[in-house]
C-alpha cells in the first residue's frame, strides 16, 4: 500500500473528524519510525502490521486521546519532549510567557524556580 495514499486517506478522515492533519503525518511517522518530512521525500511500502497499528492509533485519537500521548512525544517549536499519560502538553498555540510574570520567581540553591519573597 502506497504511503501517499495512506497519508492522503488519512487526513481526509482527521479533518472529517476536526482533528489537525499534521496529526496524521506524527502518527504515520510514528508507525513508520522515520521523521515527519520524511513522508514528503520519499514513498514508503506499508505492511499490514503497520496498517493494523495505524489503524489503533488512528482510532484512539478520533476517540480524543491526545496525539503526544499515542506517539509519546511532543514536538514543540525547535524541540520535542518526551511525554506519557498526564504530562501537559506544550501548544505552539499558548501565548508565551510574560516577561514581568518571569521576573516574580528566583532560582533556588537547588536548581529550582521559587516565588521570590518565599
Amino acid at each position: 500500500m502506497s504511503i501517499k495514499q495512506v497519508l492522503k486517506d488519512k487526513k481526509v478522515q482527521f479533518a472529517s473528524a476536526g482533528i489537525s492533519e499534521v496529526d496524521a503525518e506524527l502518527i504515520l511517522a510514528f508507525v513508520l519510525g522515520v521523521e515527519r518530512m520524511e513522508l514528503h521525500a520519499r514513498d514508503f511500502d506499508l505492511e499490514l502490521e503497520q496498517v493494523e497499528l495505524l489503524d489503533e492509533i488512528i482510532a484512539k485519537r478520533i476517540s480524543g486521546e491526545p496525539t503526544q500521548y499515542l506517539i509519546g512525544h511532543a514536538p514543540f517549536r525547535y524541540l520535542t519532549f518526551q511525554v506519557g499519560q498526564g504530562v501537559l502538553i506544550p501548544r505552539p498555540s499558548a501565548p508565551p510567557p510574560k516577561r514581568a510574570s518571569l521576573g516574580s520567581f528566583s532560582m533556588t540553591n537547588s536548581g529550582n524556580l521559587s516565588p521570590s519573597g518565599t
